[in-house]
């Protein structure tokens, strides 16, 4: 599933037209990827945990020309399904 589907079927389940879904779905990202660019965390109950980390400067050797370059401290996004999530996408029958 991809945003415009995504925005769809809101629209669909809740009487709204596909435009008004689409700037809902797009409002939602844009407000979960600016708490994690400032706080870090985003709880969703029942859904899930996205959170930031940093991960550490490390050397890197390039495995073609074994030459070493220095990369910075990244902050990179993960993501903790929750129990109830978890439960679900493994009641799902194929």
């Amino acid at each position: 599933m991809n945003k415009k589907k995504l925005a769809r079927e809101l629209a669909k389940r809740h009487n709204l037209t596909n435009v008004k879904a689409e700037l809902i779905v797009k409002d939602i990202f844009q407000i979960i990827s600016e708490e994690l660019a400032t706080n870090g965390r985003v709880d969703l109950v029942n859904f899930g945990i996205f959170l930031t980390i940093t991960r550490k400067a490390r050397k890197l050797k390039m495995p073609n020309s074994d030459k070493v370059i220095q990369l910075n401290d990244t902050k990179v996004i993960k993501f903790r399904a929750s129990k109830n999530l978890k439960k679900v996408v493994n009641e799902v029958k194929k």
